[in-house]
């Protein structure tokens, strides 16, 4: 009976070490100029399947990130927004080259994986801004190799 308990006591609780864990690992902001007009913001499905969104390229993110930012199709690394169905909600009668400040954040996910006696590590780079009231975001992942279950905290 002790050893059920104690079996059972481990899988509950020993299971809870073994969760899921992200840490963010850097994160800055920056400053870029965003052409805010037909050349740069643009409403496509590149990178989203059936989805199309509006987006805005940004050439000078692919100096500023780790991973590659843009979509196959684009012109520039890109990053789009939910909150607009429409490029003319976002240009607003107004094309202009404008001041963006951009976040950029990397995470590193760890997945232990018991059952072989792995860790799964995951990069996670995130983009935000804000242009003109909308926020825009874009991600990329990357899978680094596994490493042995003990390292996974």
């Amino acid at each position: 009976m002790k050893l059920l308990m104690a079996s059972l006591f481990t899988m509950l609780f020993g299971g809870l070490a073994l969760a899921q864990t992200s840490n963010v690992m850097f994160y800055r902001d920056v400053v870029l100029p965003v052409n805010i007009s037909t050349a740069r913001v643009v409403k496509t499905n590149h990178g989203y399947g059936n989805t199309y969104l509006v987006k805005v390229l940004v050439p000078e993110l692919a100096a500023e990130t780790l991973m590659n930012h843009r979509n196959d199709g684009e012109g520039a690394p890109c990053m789009a927004t939910y909150e607009a169905s429409d490029i003319n909600q976002v240009i607003q009668n107004n094309p202009a080259m404008e001041q963006v400040g951009f976040r950029i954040m990397l995470t590193k996910t760890l997945q232990p994986d018991p059952s072989q006696n792995s860790c799964h590590v995951t990069l996670n780079e995130t983009i935000t801004a804000k242009i003109r009231g909308f926020t825009f975001l874009h991600s990329r992942s990357s899978q680094l190799p596994d490493r042995v279950l003990a390292d996974c905290r």
